[in-house]
């Protein structure tokens, strides 16, 4: 997962967003642990 986190940080920094790139990826790193724990 830490591979999804760099790939996500990179993107969000190539986009442009500065301040906002890691919550972005830590949000979507979230999203997508909850999207794959079973229930």
């Amino acid at each position: 997962m830490e591979l999804v986190f760099n790939i996500l940080f990179h993107l969000a920094s190539s986009i442009g967003l500065s301040e906002d790139n890691e919550a972005f990826a830590l949000a979507t790193v979230q999203a997508i642990n909850a999207a794959r724990r079973p229930y």
